[in-house]
């Protein structure tokens, strides 16, 4: 019979063990597992799919899913995001939570309906380069209220911890946007490709409405004030515009190698440097998606805070850094195998973006997520603006000097000074409230 041994009570490992029961409990290997698994799905539909369409029509099908991500950017205007931080504070509060909750489901629907006037507008007044493009991107006119509903969903399971259902659908959906893709352009040529998305979408938020089971759950009689409906707002859209930039600086280092005017072998290449490093955002990210609507839950509970923005402190810089530390130790191996030969020269950017990897991972995403969650979104807002001009201006001076690889320390040092700001700003915050 084989023992299991157990660790002495308060010991090191029968911390780690702690730990580590508790993340099961909330769901944090099923949903690795699921954003492993999504990632794998991604890479064998994206393969599949190009050898469905011709070059051209999966050229013109990149380019209008790129057009409607641009005018999408806003999403749902941070309402989802904003229902998961007030109901999370106010959890314990059933009838507050309830109203949060039914506030959102309300609004979201107000803003789709704006969203889906808006891309009405795209659609006869943007300068698109074929009139078949432009076709093609009216039969997404409707998708934006669909997205909502589901991201509304999304966030409503985080607020009950419900993350092993989360991560199941998040695979559920996954595989059905690809059979759906792949079904409909193999019928359907290049239209049932754009028309694909409306299936996937309809059969998950019918999964998302089932699972929440909403107006049996949380509809109730609670109604929200003018000022918390002021709150609620200026949070959304403060999270919003900051989630914006983010999305915009990961594009923004190849934009400015274009107007820079170096080779487009270049550009090839610093493409390929940065897709592995930026695919591994998803660790830190993961992290701070179970602990948010924790920390929410907790929000006035100072030294809790404090003790646990160390420990992710810790932890994100520890895992972080032994993952870089792999990818840089074989990044000869994996760019040859993966990329081929002709981009080994990719390398030096591939190992410098893996040091921005580890640096926002150690302080920028944990003080930017406990700053959110104390509503510090101002701040937030402020550092990743100016995150921004010093990664466009280090840009435009890097790479005129040294080329692609001046993009890539760009990216670094946007991140240790976004990163630094807010964790200082967010040590002094928690210390100040402490005395007082």
């Amino acid at each position: 019979m084989i023992k299991v041994k157990k660790f002495a009570p308060g010991s090191y490992f029968a911390q780690i063990k702690n730990y580590v029961d508790k993340a099961r409990k909330l769901g944090v290997l099923e949903y690795v597992v699921s954003d492993i698994v999504q990632k794998v799905m991604v890479f064998v539909g994206g393969f599949v799919i190009v050898r469905i369409l011709t070059k051209e029509d999966y050229g013109i099908y990149t380019y209008v899913l790129n057009i409607f991500n641009i005018f999408y950017l806003l999403g749902d205007f941070g309402i989802s995001s904003s229902v998961l931080q007030h109901a999370s504070v106010h959890y314990a509060d059933e009838t507050k939570k309830k109203a949060y909750i039914q506030y959102g489901s309300k609004v979201i629907r107000l803003v789709s309906l704006i969203l889906i006037c808006v891309m009405g507008g795209v659609s006869l007044f943007y300068p698109f380069r074929t009139e078949e493009a432009r076709r093609l991107f009216r039969f997404l006119i409707l998708l934006p209220i669909f997205n909502n509903e589901i991201q509304y969903f999304q966030h409503v399971l985080r607020v009950e911890l419900r993350n092993k259902e989360y991560a199941g659908i998040n695979v559920i959906s996954t595989a059905i946007h690809y059979i759906s893709l792949i079904g409909f352009a193999f019928l359907m040529g290049l239209d049932g490709a754009v028309i694909s998305v409306y299936p996937k979408v309809i059969i998950v938020l019918a999964i998302y409405v089932i699972t929440v089971k909403p107006r049996k759950t949380y509809y109730g009689d609670g109604t929200l004030t003018g000022e918390e409906k002021k709150a609620f707002w200026k949070y959304a859209l403060s999270i919003q515009v900051n989630q914006t930039l983010f999305t915009l600086l990961e594009c923004i280092d190849i934009y400015c190698l274009g107007i820079a005017d170096v080779s487009v072998n270049a550009i090839a290449e610093y493409k390929v440097s940065s897709t592995i490093p930026t695919a591994l955002y998803f660790v830190p990210k993961s992290v701070m998606f179970f602990m948010v609507p924790l920390m929410g839950r907790k929000k006035d509970d100072i030294a809790w805070t404090k003790a646990t923005f160390r420990k992710l402190v810790v932890a994100n810089t520890a895992t972080c850094t032994l993952i870089a530390i792999g990818f840089a130790a074989f990044s000869g191996f994996i760019i040859r195998i993966i990329y081929g030969e002709q981009y080994m020269s990719s390398i030096t950017c591939y190992l410098i973006l893996l040091v921005g990897f580890v640096v926002y991972a150690a302080l920028q995403s944990p003080a930017s997520s406990v700053l959110s969650v104390q509503e510090k979104v101002n701040v937030v807002l402020f550092a990743s603006i100016t995150g921004a001009v010093i990664n466009i201006l280090l840009n435009i001076c890097l790479i005129h000097a040294i080329g692609p690889a001046g993009a890539a320390i760009a990216t670094v040092v946007s991140h240790a000074f976004v990163g630094c700001i807010l964790t200082i700003y967010l040590i002094f915050t928690l210390k100040n409230v402490k005395q007082e």
